[in-house]
């Protein structure tokens, strides 16, 4: 996963594992990216604290 703050531009790279698996969390005014570099498949649970509305949508693309 990578991580970009929107101010200040400030970046972090998490490389996570099958062979350990972690809890990400996203914070408010980073964006993030999640890249598979593996050779097998990914496997990703995604939680949001609500619903996602495509007429009123909340993400928006950028570079991270």
């Amino acid at each position: 996963m990578r991580f970009r703050q929107l101010v200040t531009g400030e970046t972090c790279e998490v490389i996570l594992s099958s062979e350990k698996p972690q809890v990400m969390d996203t914070i408010p005014g980073w964006v993030h990216d999640i890249t598979n570099m593996g050779d097998s498949e990914a496997i990703i649970m995604l939680w949001a604290n609500e619903i996602f509305d495509p007429q009123r949508p909340d993400c928006i693309p950028c570079e991270v």
